[in-house]
Formats: structure tokens, sequence, C-alpha cells
């Protein structure tokens, strides 16, 4: 005989499926983790409900409640997981792309049209590239590899620098005014007169970097 349990149950497993099949078609971002959160929040709340039961009844009800909240639960968690496997994966497939294309370019023609204001070169390899004296103010260079780079009074106004690598990196003079450095790695990074005004840098990475 099916309990009302077992189809709890059986609804939690199929809901798990469907959650994770639509994560991986759909990259629902924020919202997820507001869901999770959500999901979480109801789950404290049905244990507390048990603990203060008065009779058997009132904790059947209740112990039905943790059940399906826990469902919920795991079912954001695992839209979660899926979402951020996704977006690695594509952001891995952007700068593989951003590579093949741009280093080919700068060092065997000189060519420098990719290296524009509002470029999207998230995680593109970049090191050792002269880049000196380059306009990319507002790009995007978000876990960009630029170990080596010359970006020597390069305007990087508004970029966004976060979790890049600048290891060795010679940014002096560079203009980085409004620039998000967070996460950056810049070991023995040269900011030597580098406009960091308004710039969201880890007091870290500047403990590390010539300046």
């Amino acid at each position: 005989m099916t309990t009302p349990k077992t189809i709890l149950i059986l609804a939690c497993m199929v809901l798990l499926s469907l959650t994770v099949i639509f994560s991986l078609n759909a990259c629902g971002g924020p919202a997820q983790i507001d869901a999770l959160a959500t999901s979480e929040a109801n789950v404290a709340t049905a244990i507390a409900e048990v603990t203060q039961a008065a009779n058997a009844a009132t904790r059947a009800a209740a112990d039905q409640k943790i059940i399906g909240a826990t469902c919920t639960k795991e079912a954001d968690t695992l839209a979660r997981q899926a979402t951020a496997t996704a977006t690695a994966q594509v952001l891995q497939t952007a700068a593989a792309d951003c590579t093949r294309r741009i280093r080919p370019m700068v060092l065997q023609g000189g060519n420098y049209t990719e290296i524009k204001p509002g470029a999207r070169l998230i995680g593109c390899d970049l090191s050792q590239l002269p880049l000196d004296g380059m306009n990319l103010s507002q790009a995007d260079l978000s876990w960009a590899n630029l170990d080596l780079a010359d970006l020597h009074d390069t305007t990087l106004t508004g970029a966004n620098l976060s979790h890049a690598s600048l290891r060795g990196a010679n940014l002096c003079g560079a203009n980085l005014r409004g620039a998000d450095l967070r996460g950056a790695r810049c070991e023995k990074a040269d900011f030597t007169g580098a406009d960091l005004s308004d710039a969201y840098i880890d007091s870290s990475c500047l403990d590390q970097a010539i300046h």
C-alpha cells in the first residue's frame, strides 16, 4: 500500500530531476540563490514546528512539512550546483575562444582591434602581451590572465579586473580609476604612479604589489 509519505518522497525525486534538467538549460543565476535561502528557512521553520508540537497528530503533520521543505531545499541546492557548473563551462569556452583569437592577432600581426573600450575579454590569456598605452576602459577582464603583461599608461577606467591574475604585470602610470580588482592576484605587480582613485581593490592585493 502506497502511503502519503511514500507519495511525497516520490514527488521529491521527480522534482529534483526536473529541477536539475531545467537548471542545465536555463541558468537561473541569483534567483536560485534566493530560492535556496528561502527553502533553508522553510526547513528550519518546519523543524521548529515539530519541536513545539503538542500531540501526536500535530507532530505527524509537522513531520510531513519537514519532508516537503527538505525536498525543496535539496532541489534548490542541486539547481544552484548545476547552474554553477554550466556557468563555469560557458566561461571556459569563452576564454579559450578569446585566447585563440587575440593572442595571434597581437603577437604575430600587431593587430589590436579587439583591444578596445568595453571589450569582453573574460578569462582571456593576455599574459606577457604588450598592451601599454591602450584604451581598455569599461572592458571586462574578469578572470583574465595578465601575468607579466605590459600595461603601463594603459587606460582601465571602470574596467572589470575581478579575479584577474596580474602577477608581475607592469601597471606603472595606468589609469585604474573606478576599476574593480576584487579577488585579483597582484604578486609583484607594479602599480607605481597608477591612479587607483575609487577603485575596488583588496588590501591583500596591494600588500603583494609594488606601489
